[in-house]
């Protein structure tokens, strides 16, 4: 992560600039801050059924779910509709 980007969230964001650091995610992160944090999703998925906007999905089985662009959860795809 290029140290001057993320240096913009240290004073006013300070959790989530030390998450990003650690590669954590926590809720209400932006999406920048996700991107940051674990890079680009291996696919992503834009909807409104549930007032979600965003499904960002990794490593086949991990998901973030970001409602009004910011992160609202972190979940699994459950081992039978995984593909």
């Amino acid at each position: 992560v290029d140290g001057e980007k993320i240096l913009k969230y240290k004073d006013t964001y300070t959790t989530s600039y030390y998450a990003i650091l650690q590669k954590e995610l926590i809720p209400n992160m932006t999406m920048d801050m996700a991107d940051m944090s674990w890079n680009k999703p291996e696919r992503e998925v834009l909807t409104n059924f549930d007032g979600s906007n965003r499904h960002w999905f990794y490593m086949g089985n991990v998901y973030i779910i970001f409602k009004n662009n910011k992160l609202h959860r972190v979940a699994m795809i459950p081992r039978e509709l995984r593909f």
